[in-house]
């Protein structure tokens, strides 16, 4: 919520829009399979991993939660570089 104060404090000052922040899309370059897997760990895939891996769950853990192959948890932390 502070995010979108301090945008509605900006446009207020500047009388303008205020740019957002430049974003990757999401997905983009991973194949149809690892962007269903991605899908399964929910609305914010890369945070829910954070989270599951500062809880100290094991990448097996974290598969069998979420119902996708370990390979795709492990291969997802590297990518996003959690740990």
């Amino acid at each position: 919520m502070v995010h979108r104060s301090r945008a509605h404090m900006e446009k207020l000052k500047l009388g303008d829009a205020v740019p957002r922040a430049a974003t990757a899309q999401r997905g983009k370059g991973f194949s149809l399979e690892l962007r269903q897997q991605i899908a399964a760990l929910g609305p914010l895939p890369r945070e829910s991993l954070e989270v599951f891996v500062d809880l100290g769950l094991s990448d097996g853990e974290m598969a069998r939660y979420f119902k996708v192959p370990e390979t795709c948890i492990s291969k997802l932390c590297h990518i996003w570089g959690i740990r």
